[in-house]
């Protein structure tokens, strides 16, 4: 008793119309930036967590590679100039970094009576500030010296505007400046 017509096969793309809708990358980078809170914020009272972190990425980023690849539709192409509010958010979030563990490190620790025994309590939180201070200063030279583009991208993106001025040459292609 068979019902219907014979069976026909499904092409490997029609398989994979059934496939999932790709989850947002934003939805990434919200977890990352929550671990890169916990991580930089907490690092000096458990120091364990970044190679714990280390370990869960790895495993998280296989199971995403495999989902992607067996489990997904594929991704639509988006292009983006850079991370958006996550950059501020990051940034925040190193410079807290900076001010907590300098004060966790610097008051709860005792590191410092043995190198200098006599420290009063106020030479103690004025070391802390000194240290915080040295730090903040410290990430914002770095931060200016790091260029944001790399070289190589500069130079590849003016070869390829060259290249294109000279092919809108070739066909008498002319666009007004605005």
């Amino acid at each position: 008793d068979k019902v219907g017509g014979p069976k026909v096969a499904k092409s490997p793309i029609e398989d994979q119309f059934e496939w999932f809708d790709p989850s947002p990358v934003i939805e990434m980078y919200k977890d990352k930036v929550y671990q890169f809170g916990y991580i930089v914020l907490f690092a000096a009272a458990f120091p364990i967590v970044p190679m714990l972190c280390l370990v869960s990425n790895t495993f998280d980023l296989r199971q995403r590679a495999m989902t992607l690849l067996t489990k997904n539709k594929r991704p639509e192409p988006f292009v983006a100039a850079d991370i958006g509010t996550y950059q501020t958010i990051l940034e925040i979030l190193a410079t807290l970094a900076i001010i907590s563990n300098s004060l966790l490190i610097g008051l709860t620790s005792h590191g410092l009576y043995f190198y200098i025994p006599d420290l009063t309590q106020i030479d103690r939180i004025w070391a802390v500030v000194v240290l915080e201070h040295f730090l903040l200063l410290m990430k914002i030279v770095i931060g200016a010296v790091i260029p944001t583009e790399p070289a190589k991208a500069i130079l590849t993106y003016s070869v390829q505007q060259e290249r294109k001025d000279q092919q809108l040459a070739l066909w008498d292609v002319a666009f007004e400046e605005e």
